[in-house]
């Protein structure tokens, strides 16, 4: 399963973005998902950051200024399933985390809901 990890950024402390790209990263290896099964596509509303993470694939989207973060989200979306052909979007806040079993939960929920639009918990118990 081919998944698109979309993040829009907006002057995010680089230290925010790096525990996002870990907590993906761990999440992976917990997980029934491979590490290519994963691209984590993002475009900057602010600021021209980079993000780079050694095991996970990246691809930067062209800025196109501060254009909200919906249309931003809009232009991920597109390139996932217009473009690219990936099987999921999960949007995510670069200043957010995602716990161990974060993929497998939302992969089995869209394996059993496959027209589902799936909002996970901030804060799961």
């Amino acid at each position: 399963m081919k998944i698109c990890i979309a993040v829009v950024t907006y002057n995010n402390p680089a230290d925010l973005i790096d525990r996002l790209t870990n907590s993906l990263v761990n999440a992976a290896r917990h997980s029934e998902l491979e590490l290519n099964d994963l691209c984590l596509t993002y475009i900057n509303n602010g600021e021209d950051i980079t993000i780079n993470h050694d095991e996970l694939t990246t691809i930067k989207l062209q800025s196109l200024g501060n254009i909200g973060y919906t249309k931003a989200c809009n232009l991920i979306w597109r390139h996932a399933f217009v473009d690219n052909n990936f099987d999921a979007v999960i949007t995510a806040n670069p200043d957010g985390m995602f716990f161990y079993d974060t993929l497998d939960e939302l992969v089995k929920f869209h394996k059993e809901h496959p027209s589902a639009l799936i909002e996970a918990s901030q804060f799961p118990e």
